[in-house]
């Protein structure tokens, strides 16, 4: 993309043809947002002041957010600004102004026609972004016939059909794409039963009267769909994967109770797990500070830890589904890279009664 980027003439850019150099400016917000390193720059009076990247990815962001109109997307580099704009939306917490930009590039993709890898793109950030806020879907799934992408690139694709690809033609990186939006679809399912929202229109009387029952065969239909994804991509995404869980068990642990005792157990488990994904993805290097589903996963599964041990009623009993103080203090320095995220994280273990390391709000 830059290569073709700097072919162009300079005066290529005037006017109405700056959509590549909208969407760069997309994809460098985006960059620039998940490095966590500082550099120094000159002001125009010659002083050094220091940024981070941050404050550059916030720059680009408002950038090519100023050069398109979002509710009118005419062409795929338009769109796939507005995508990464989302995505960047997304890692910085601003989960509302992006639920809002992904309907407008729904509505765009239908008009434009584009093909089934733009929608499942589309839909995948719908059903995430709707578990996280509580929104009702934008689409509804069960309404669509569309078939996952082909795993192959676009220019193996022939017209013949999707039979008679050579095997070095098949492409990982979407094979992993389509096992994520395999994830994603048992994600949009739990929310389905297990957070249903056809109680919206309702007045707060009627809600109360008709409370929702969850039947425990979902529940277990739901984990034999998750052992069967589990069992065909081994240990990939295993983050998300905890994440489903959590989605799936979280709804029980206040409401411990025949059946639902068994999914509360699990809940815990999977908290532990997302704490001890989360352990070794900092170990590695592999853990981005920024990326607030990653802040939302730790923090959650952190508190609802907290949470089980402050019920307990024998406190002086060891409790081994307490997080352990050296890896809460590993989660929290990875909320501590975002302040706001880092001081509404604190605060709750404030309330706890729990040590907050390493974060001065």
């Amino acid at each position: 993309m830059l290569a073709e980027l700097y072919k162009l003439p300079g005066d290529y850019f005037m006017g109405k043809n700056n959509d590549f150099l909208n969407l760069l400016f997309s994809i460098l917000a985006l960059g620039f947002h998940v490095q966590d390193k500082r550099h120094n720059e000159r002001n125009r009076s010659g002083d050094l002041i220091s940024k981070t990247g941050i404050d550059q990815g916030r720059k680009y962001f408002t950038c090519a957010r100023c050069a398109i109109d979002i509710s009118d997307c005419g062409t795929i580099p338009q769109l796939q600004t507005v995508l990464f704009l989302v995505l960047y939306l997304q890692s910085t917490a601003g989960l509302d102004v992006g639920y809002s930009y992904i309907i407008l590039a729904q509505q765009s993709a239908f008009r434009m026609g584009l093909h089934l890898k733009i929608f499942w793109t589309i839909q995948k950030m719908d059903i995430s972004m709707s578990a996280i806020l509580g929104y009702p879907k934008i689409l509804d799934l069960d309404t669509i016939d569309q078939e996952m992408p082909t795993e192959v690139f676009d220019v193996n694709i022939t017209e013949s059909g999707e039979n008679g690809y050579p095997v070095a033609k098949w492409s990982s990186l979407l094979q992993a794409s389509n096992a994520h939006m395999r994830l994603i679809l048992i994600l949009d399912k739990v929310i389905k039963y297990i957070y249903p929202n056809n109680r919206v229109g309702r007045s707060v009387n009627e809600a109360l009267d008709t409370g929702h029952i969850v039947d425990h065969a979902i529940v277990r239909e739901i984990e034999n769909d998750l052992q069967r994804w589990r069992q065909g991509t081994q240990q990939l995404l295993s983050l998300v994967y905890a994440h489903v869980q959590m989605m799936l068990y979280r709804p029980f642990l206040s409401y411990i109770s025949g059946n639902a005792f068994a999914c509360a157990s699990a809940y815990f488990g999977v908290c532990q797990n997302v704490i001890r994904i989360v352990k070794e993805l900092q170990e590695r290097g592999l853990a981005i500070g920024p990326r607030w589903f990653t802040i939302n996963i730790t923090s959650f599964a952190t508190l609802s830890l907290v949470y089980f041990n402050c019920q307990r009623t024998n406190l002086s009993r060891p409790s081994d589904l307490h997080p352990d103080p050296q890896v809460g203090h590993e989660a929290t320095k990875v909320i501590a890279q975002r302040k706001r995220d880092a001081c509404s994280f604190s605060s709750a273990f404030q309330v706890c009664g729990l040590p907050v390391w390493g974060i001065a709000c």
